[in-house]
């Protein structure tokens, strides 16, 4: 990813990076990330909250610098492989679970978009239906995971701009076993398997967000 708001499970894509990829968010910690269109779109309306109103009101066209200044050390910097879109995830404060991710999606540099994601939305539910989707994907290639139910609906397409690594986001909004989480994301490694797998919700979110809606 990313807990006390509920999380629509999301993996449709729409305009801004956020979303998911907490999508892979996390270097050893839960995953988060790419949203908008550039990322992921969620299923149903955006959800906002007080937070990340006052927030995106501060952000919100604003360079990068000024999320990196406000949130801190960044996560992980992914780019959409057709618009290049920047989603940039960041640590939340205070969460002490690291269930939750900022998603900031930017544009030649400025801030379109903010999101707030969390892993494993449905908890306990989210985490036994991720060991399942493991045995199942783990040392996989997408060509080898297209005809699986989970992964008809492939929204975004993100790389890591640290390791090159490639992710995949999958609306599975519509898929019974997975209902609560709006995307399944899946990272591949240089040789194009499969190494990780995240269920994604989608907390809260600017209008617009491709992770929001």
């Amino acid at each position: 990813m990313r807990s006390s708001c509920r999380a629509r499970t999301v993996v449709r894509c729409t305009g801004s990076l956020a979303a998911v990829t907490w999508l892979v968010a996390a270097t050893g910690c839960s995953p988060y990330s790419t949203a908008a269109k550039i990322g992921i779109k969620i299923v149903g309306q955006a959800v906002n909250d007080a937070e990340v109103s006052d927030l995106s009101k501060k952000l919100l066209r604003q360079p990068v610098a000024m999320a990196d200044s406000t949130f801190g050390q960044r996560i992980r910097t992914f780019e959409e492989t057709r618009s290049l879109r920047q989603l940039i995830t960041y640590p939340v404060k205070n969460d002490l679970l690291h269930s939750y991710r900022w998603a900031v999606e930017a544009q030649n540099g400025r801030i379109v978009a903010l999101s707030k994601l969390k892993s494993n939305p449905s908890g306990s539910k989210s985490i036994a239906e991720k060991l399942v989707l493991k045995e199942v994907v783990i040392g996989k290639t997408p060509q080898q995971l297209e005809s699986h139910k989970y992964f008809q609906k492939l929204t975004l397409v993100l790389r890591d701009l640290a390791s090159g690594n490639l992710v995949r986001v999958y609306d599975t909004s519509i898929v019974p076993e997975l209902m609560g989480a709006t995307y399944c994301v899946l990272e591949f490694d240089a040789s194009n398997k499969c190494r990780e797998v995240w269920l994604v919700g989608v907390a809260s979110s600017t209008p617009g967000s491709a992770v929001g809606g």
